[in-house]
């Protein structure tokens, strides 16, 4: 039963740190695609 929590544990840690990279992915290309719209301007 402990060893079942565990997992669950460190998957939901694990998740939140893929979560958090997926995040600053998503500004960073965003980011990127703003600043090409303003070169376009």
């Amino acid at each position: 039963m402990l060893g079942i929590l565990a997992l669950l544990a460190t998957l939901i840690a694990k998740k939140k740190e893929i979560n958090e990279f997926y995040y600053k992915e998503i500004a960073k290309l965003n980011a990127e695609r703003k600043s090409k719209l303003a070169a376009l301007k």
